[in-house]
């Protein structure tokens, strides 16, 4: 967890505040592949994506979107200061094959 740096001067002080991260993900995949002994790509493969579920190519085709879909989407949050533009995922390829 090298990445993570507690004195990052722009976080807020303990109790004061609330700073968003991805971190937590990445720390909770940590976790699965210790417990699990094997990659969290794979743990999630067996877990939630494999055959016996029926969940063989889950993913969101491309095209419009009513608000009844695109209300109950997560969002992920993102500040970097020279991102002025970003892409939405809707349409990408999110299969097994590609767990990106």
């Amino acid at each position: 967890m090298g990445f993570v740096d507690p004195t990052y001067p722009g976080a807020p002080a303990p109790t004061t505040g609330y700073d968003y991260s991805n971190t937590n993900y990445a720390l909770a995949g940590m976790i699965i592949e210790k417990a699990a002994g094997r990659s969290v790509a794979q743990e999630f493969a067996d877990r939630f994506f494999g055959a016996s579920y029926g969940l063989t190519d889950t993913y969101y085709a491309a095209g419009p979107y009513p608000d009844a879909v695109t209300d109950r989407m997560a969002a992920g949050y993102l500040w970097e200061p020279e991102i002025t533009e970003m892409k939405p995922l809707l349409g990408q390829d999110m299969r097994l094959q590609d767990m990106s």
